[in-house]
């Protein structure tokens, strides 16, 4: 079965753009197909300022792109991280072919994609959903790019199966005194 992420959280080579995006659909879906993209993608792109990252457009499922009037995010903005700082990254899914699924993803504890409706149209047999993590790109070779070595640092990465589970671990972690 081809598979797609429901979400997917990356940057632009220059770190200028940030790109919370997904496809609600499975087998089948094909992100050049402009009628398939036009039902099932979801994607919010923030571009960066000096201190703050602000949207710049968004598609949500059974739209085409749109500059204003969101409905991805209530917020305008929120701060960028600066080097060397964490950050703390919290992603909700709830699988389902009805419309009360959904996908939040916060930052820092804000509020920074929110889409609500289907999110499990796929076609053919579920196997179920599962986390990937990495640093994903072309190789750069075919076209004369040779990337630096790159890393990612996680701390206290955490699945679990329930918001009240997560919510409670990540206030653990973040007052262990408690």
């Amino acid at each position: 079965m081809r598979t797609h992420p429901l979400v997917r959280i990356s940057f632009d080579d220059t770190g200028k753009t940030l790109k919370i995006a997904g496809n609600t659909a499975g087998t089948g879906f094909n992100r050049r197909n402009k009628e398939d993209n036009i039902k099932h993608r979801i994607d919010i792109k923030y571009k960066k300022n000096d201190s703050n990252w602000f949207v710049r457009n968004e598609k949500t499922r059974g739209e085409k792109k749109i500059k204003n009037n969101f409905k991805l995010t209530p917020n305008k903005t929120f701060s960028v991280t600066q080097l060397g700082e964490w950050s703390t990254y919290k992603i909700g899914i709830y699988n389902t072919k009805d419309d009360d699924g959904f996908v939040k993803v916060f930052k820092d504890k804000k509020l920074i994609f929110d889409y609500k409706g289907i999110t499990s149209d796929w076609k053919g047999k579920y196997t179920g959903t599962n986390v990937r993590i990495g640093v994903y790109r072309h190789s750069g070779k075919q076209i004369g790019i040779e990337y630096p070595d790159q890393s990612i640092h996680f701390d206290d990465f955490i699945v679990v199966s329930d918001q009240k589970t997560l919510d409670q671990l990540i206030r653990k972690n973040e007052n262990p005194n408690d």
